[in-house]
């Protein structure tokens, strides 16, 4: 292996775990219910179903100040904004 090429793998894996680190710090600004949609979703697609709203607002826990479940449109709302900070839920 040449010299240029270790230092374009080092430079890679450099890279690539900044950009490990940096989804870890966003992990880190999100809130529980936010993680829960994120886990909830990923679930789903992997047990093959589509993850619409209604069906990961009845899997979510609930609400812990009100003690109910949430609504569709709370959902909705919290995965669009996962969307823009590029979370694909």
């Amino acid at each position: 292996m040449t010299r240029a090429a270790q230092v374009e793998e080092s430079q890679t894996a450099t890279a690539q775990t900044e950009m490990e680190n940096s989804a870890a710090l966003d992990d880190d600004r999100l809130d529980a219910v936010d993680r829960k949609i994120i886990e909830v979703v990923e679930k789903l697609e992997r047990s093959g179903l589509r993850p619409t709203d209604e069906l990961v607002a009845s899997r979510l826990p609930p609400n812990p100040q009100t003690d109910l479940s949430y609504h569709r449109v709370t959902v909705n709302k919290r995965r669009c904004k996962l969307r823009e900070k590029g979370y694909s839920v």
